[in-house]
């Protein structure tokens, strides 16, 4: 269920799915060398570690995690 006061970004409305990697820089140049591009770069998460997502060349957006430490 959406929840109404904290709508969904515009480049993602659905669900989004994230995977974790080792790091979010590497899998986004990997992406983009495979033709996806960057919905949003990485972004720390203070104590937690980084996240990004990027859109595969169908469109459909993917959350790539990174844990600190």
């Amino acid at each position: 269920m959406p929840c109404r006061f904290c709508p969904s970004p515009k480049e993602a409305p659905g669900p989004v799915i994230y995977v974790g990697v080792a790091s979010v820089e590497d899998a986004i140049r990997k992406v983009q060398a495979a033709g996806g591009k960057i919905v949003r770069p990485r972004t720390p998460i203070p104590g937690m570690g980084a996240y990004g997502r990027v859109s595969d060349t169908e469109g459909n957006v993917l959350g790539l995690f990174e844990a600190a430490g």
